[in-house]
């Protein structure tokens, strides 16, 4: 192990007993009882008890009791000594290291250390701006060193586990070029060539796909990707994906892949269960409608269900309206005791701020109607109705959306989480995974009047639905597939557009003309010229994947350095700005924030 240390501290054991070993770490407590002194000595591995006897250096070296004394809190030391077996009444069956102490014959200061900013020895709360700042004293806490490793091993059982398939690990370049992706790309300014840009890449889409053409057939990499997008609870602008190609496959090919994956991933490093092997899948059309949601929380149920023939022909304008529009739905479900809900707690369902707007109640007591801003609209048989529809018990809250598809969908999905978290419905000991397929190749924007892709533009459509693209491009269905996992959306994958015709239609079904698409992507659509073969493939999020086995929600949880919300790097002080004479070099200058921007 070399000159510095002879053993890891946490790997100490009672077999150790009498050999003399030279430990390296930091200080973690000091306990002072009389003439003993007891320093736990803290590495990566664990910890492992220090015993220095005052009077046993009376007549010896009372150098070593008077560094010992001098010890605080993350000093970082070497200790060279005996390890000892503890007495039986001392023993700490809590403690790996806990039927033995080392007795010492030397402890060598190597840095001090000042007063913390929060105990390390303890896992209080922190608040994030301090924790980020000191990410590397927050590494020493045992429950993020604990992520840390984790997070290694992950990464080496899938690199291993794709290995075994069949599959390459190729680097693709972190400097390529801008091209319209989805996210806003982050521009990196050439020195050589003034006024030209590189891109980080979003994720190493076309990379891939060159990968394919050249007949490399199955690649992988753990590839980083950088999003210029505002952060939340679980992405940050930077992240690390899993990202996997093959050649001659078709969506069944990828799903096996991804099973074998999650499968895996789950048995060795979750003590959660998988709720349901194999895992299920789901057209994106039944998961919005059941759960308002393409990436469902599996593990509660609370389903949505139809009840445009409850409001068709109600006195409610907008409910009668929705009930018999094409574009438009009426679905709502039974919350399980919630007829006896504050009206503080029902006008919560309806805050538009966690948008959820358009949301309707209509609380039960004893099967009859309690209160209800719907209660002219359930006139006649329409509560009964309600209530069959919707299976409400007696004391029920039933909750009713009704408006466009989509946007009444999501509201309502929304509302279901809340709802399976405030009656505590969720199982947190379950992993429950999921297939989404059959996406929408197409969605309207309609502040810009035109079709945009939902997922990518390279995403191959069902080959029945080919023929669409010239008739009814927004009928189109993909072969896209999506992981989904407790909430949370883990992967993205397809087979891709492999011939340059069809490619060059759905860019100008998206409204890049000729003229943009051979300028932006000529090099992709040369390519698929020469024999390119059919492929496709996915890109499992590692962050997600972490945070969904650990039972986190926060990203920064799994990452060793990350960002705040607003994307700054506190540890850092990053972005900074840079010496003039670096923008120099680059041709640019910084001009003064307009007013308003």
């Amino acid at each position: 192990m070399g000159t510095w240390r002879t053993h890891f501290i946490g790997e100490l054991r009672s077999t150790h007993v009498g050999q003399q070993v030279r430990l390296c770490g930091w200080v973690n407590t000091t306990r002072e009882h009389g003439d003993l002194l007891f320093v736990l000595v803290r590495d990566r591995t664990g910890v492992a008890q220090v015993r220095i006897q005052q009077s046993r250096d009376a007549g010896g070296d009372s150098r070593l009791w008077a560094t010992a004394v001098e010890l605080g809190l993350e000093f970082c030391v070497r200790v060279t000594g005996t390890v000892a077996l503890r007495p039986d009444d001392a023993r700490n069956p809590d403690m790996p290291t806990g039927d033995i102490e080392v007795t010492p014959v030397e402890i060598e200061i190597l840095n001090d250390c000042p007063p913390l900013p929060f105990p390390i020895h303890r896992e209080t709360e922190i608040s994030e701006t301090t924790a980020l700042k000191y990410r590397y004293l927050q590494m020493r806490r045992p429950s993020l060193a604990r992520v840390i490793r984790l997070r290694h091993e992950l990464v080496l059982c899938l690199r291993n586990l794709m290995s075994g398939m069949g599959f390459i690990e190729i680097e693709t370049p972190l400097l390529t070029r801008s091209t319209p992706e989805g996210a806003r790309d982050f521009l990196v300014p050439s020195r050589v060539y003034p006024g030209r840009f590189f891109a980080l890449p979003q994720s190493p889409q076309q990379y891939k796909e060159l990968l394919m053409i050249g007949g490399v057939d199955r690649y992988f990499q753990f590839a980083r990707c950088l999003r210029d997008e505002d952060a939340r609870a679980d992405r940050q602008a930077e992240h690390t994906q899993l990202d996997f190609e093959m050649s001659f496959v078709d969506r069944e090919d990828i799903i096996e892949v991804l099973e074998a994956i999650y499968g895996g991933a789950a048995e060795r490093f979750s003590s959660k269960r998988l709720q349901r092997i194999p895992i299920p899948r789901m057209s994106y059309h039944e998961a919005m409608h059941r759960f308002g949601s393409d990436k469902p929380d599996l593990r509660f149920e609370l389903e949505l269900v139809d009840l445009s023939p409850v409001f068709t022909g109600c006195s409610s304008p907008s409910l009668a309206k929705a009930a018999a529009a094409p574009d438009e739905v009426v679905r709502g479900f039974a919350v399980p005791g919630g007829g006896g809900w504050s009206r503080k707690e029902l006008d919560a369902l309806v805050d538009p701020a966690t948008g959820t707007g358009g949301i309707a109640w209509v609380a039960l007591k004893e099967g009859a109607l309690r209160s209800s801003p719907l209660k002219s609209a359930l006139d006649g048989d329409r509560l009964d109705a309600l209530r069959r529809a919707t299976s409400a018990g007696p004391d029920d809250l039933i909750i009713v959306a009704g408006g466009l598809r989509r946007k009444t969908l999501e509201s309502l999905g929304r509302v279901r989480v809340a709802m399976g978290r405030k009656l505590r419905l969720i199982d947190e000991d379950v992993l429950a995974f999921a297939f989404i397929i059959d996406f929408p190749m197409f969605e309207w924007n309609a502040d810009e009047g035109r079709l945009e892709p939902v997922h990518h533009m390279f995403v191959l459509p069902k080959t029945e639905h080919i023929p669409l693209l010239d008739t009814a491009p927004l009928e189109v269905l993909t072969t896209q597939v999506d992981a989904v996992c407790n909430g949370y959306e883990l992967c993205s994958g397809s087979l891709r557009i492999y011939t340059p015709a069809l490619q060059k239609k759905v860019m100008g079904l998206i409204g890049i003309t000729d003229e943009d698409a051979q300028r932006k992507f000529g090099h992709l659509l040369t390519a698929l010229r020469f024999g390119a073969p059919p492929h496709g493939g996915a890109a499992p999020g590692l962050d997600r994947l972490l945070m969904v086995l650990l039972g986190t929600d926060r990203m920064s949880d799994v990452v060793a350095f990350p960002k705040t919300y607003s994307g700054r790097d506190l540890l850092m002080d990053a972005p900074a700005e840079v010496d003039p004479a670096q923008l120099a070099d680059l041709h640019l200058r910084v001009e003064p924030p307009r007013e308003g921007v």
